[in-house]
């Protein structure tokens, strides 16, 4: 059988401060030269890089030019990252694009393929191009990183009757697609059709700038592998002391993620003790125990399933019509719901805080 035409879009900021101005304690540019190195393992057929570099970070052109070339051979660099709508939607419109069967976006310089086998990512893109056949309405995708999160997000759009079992793998709602994806080019270019940012900067699909895409029609396939890791760890899901194992761990169903079950540990495989488990529960130092018991029997509602499970025919028409509402689901699923109601309280709370500190005094 012929390997699809993959072509790869990668873009990103290699800098050494971050948002709030302070300096990463890591190396980025060393990330990004990993990052390329775990690229040659992948089938890719063709690739657009557009890089920016920090005026802190040294770099040889002639250096970046041999690691891309070494990545993907029918490479094209180009010497600033993706930032704008336009800039998005021309890509999203090129030749190349539009010439290739699937799309390969990475936005990240310290996301790498820790996968040396590309059967996993092969057996994604040929499920996408198959479901899409299928069902033409639909947009299929599948986000090759942030593991965790997303077993996490499976587990409770199951226990919610909101998953679709395709062949092998398991689709989810991803109304907007985040990290590392396959996407068909047809799929990216519809992102794209009109601008929602409002004027703002527009970096990746989930936007820390402005408005993120947002379409009611994207379902993502769970990969049974962690294929692509973001080189700090799971410190963003309080894994960091696990990281090593969980990542040989092959996945049908079951979660891994901020609020873990001991039964679904168990069946993926693990063989989990009580002591451990608890020991698990304590990852999140953050959380009081309390919070992390509530969290989990969030996810243990083997009644709600059979029940809600009914929703699964027509779900994908609710999520079509609501597509916002499906994404804050899909957040608090991924992040645990104790911690995002918290975290969307208290940043309601601050917001209206410092309105009101703008607001002026009106003597009357």
């Amino acid at each position: 059988m012929a390997i699809p035409k993959i072509h790869l879009v990668f873009t990103c900021l290699v800098t050494n401060i971050r948002r709030d101005g302070s300096a990463s304690k890591a190396n980025r540019l060393e990330y990004l030269w990993r990052s390329l190195q775990s690229l040659r393992s992948l089938p890719i057929s063709s690739g657009d890089f557009y890089v920016s570099f920090g005026s802190e970070v040294a770099v040889s052109r002639d250096d970046l030019v041999h690691r891309i070339k070494a990545a993907c051979q029918d490479s094209c660099l180009y010497d600033s990252r993706l930032d704008s709508f336009d800039q998005w939607q021309q890509v999203a419109r090129s030749h190349r694009v539009r010439a290739a069967d699937i799309i390969l976006l990475i936005t990240y310089e310290d996301h790498e393929n820790i996968e040396a086998s590309s059967e996993e990512f092969l057996d994604l893109v040929d499920l996408i191009l198959k479901f899409g056949s299928e069902f033409p309405q639909s947009q299929p995708i599948s986000i090759l990183s942030h593991f965790p999160e997303s077993h996490l997000q499976a587990d409770g759009w199951r226990a919610l009757g909101l998953s679709i079992r395709f062949k092998t793998h398991y689709l989810v709602p991803a109304v907007t697609p985040v990290g590392c994806m396959l996407v068909r080019p047809k799929d990216l270019e519809s992102w794209f059709q009109n601008d929602f940012t409002q004027g703002a900067k527009l970096v990746s699909t989930e936007n820390y700038f402005g408005p993120s895409v947002l379409s009611g029609k994207i379902l993502s396939f769970i990969p049974k592998k962690e294929l692509f890791r973001h080189i700090d760890g799971y410190g963003h899901v309080g894994l960091p002391r696990y990281s090593g194992h969980l990542g040989k761990i092959q996945i049908s169903s079951g979660l891994i993620g901020r609020s873990l079950t001991r039964t679904s540990l168990q069946r993926i495989g693990w063989k989990v003790s009580l002591a451990s488990y608890i020991s698990m529960l304590r990852c999140e130092q953050s959380l009081s125990p309390l919070a992390n018991t509530l969290r989990t029997v969030f996810f243990s509602y083997s009644p709600l399933t059979l029940v809600v499970s009914l929703l699964t025919p027509v779900h994908l028409k609710i999520m079509q019509r609501a597509p916002t509402l499906y994404h804050l689901v899909s957040m608090s699923l991924s992040h645990g719901p104790i911690r995002f109601v918290f975290i969307t309280i208290k940043g309601f709370l601050s917001d209206l805080r410092e309105r009101s500190l703008k607001s002026p005094n009106i003597s009357r």
